[in-house]
């Protein structure tokens, strides 16, 4: 088995343009490699995200949505709803509108829209 997952992680690294000894990326391509192969057993009923961590930059993937990116130097928290993750980009922990990348541009501008007040809409 290690060497299947050594082969993995060497034939994902090439094809992303990844240099093995490059800290960061490896780390996150690792991870990558441990939700492609361990996480669809995990979806028929559990989680149906993973997320790869290098210190302040995490990187959220949920299965067949939004790759999400953020810093821990940010104060944003994930929410989670449906088994997927989301940020929570006001803090109120709470799965607004515009945070669910679920929705059109529309429907989450929209409900943006509503909670920015007229000075900042206007500019």
């Amino acid at each position: 088995m290690h060497d299947f997952l050594r082969k993995v992680f060497e034939n994902l690294s090439q094809a992303a343009h990844i240099k093995i000894g490059d800290k960061t990326s490896s780390r996150i391509l690792g991870s990558i490699v441990v939700f492609v192969l361990i996480g669809p057993m995990g979806w028929s009923g559990g989680i149906k995200w993973g997320q790869a961590d290098d210190g302040t930059l995490k990187i959220v993937t949920n299965a067949g949505g939004q790759t999400l990116g953020y810093s821990t130097n940010s104060g944003v928290t994930l929410g989670y709803d449906d088994r997927y993750a989301f940020k929570d980009l006001n803090k109120n922990g709470e799965l607004d509108k515009y945070e669910d990348w679920r929705l059109s541009a529309k429907e989450r501008t929209k409900d943006l829209a509503k909670k920015c007040p007229l000075n900042r809409l206007l500019g």
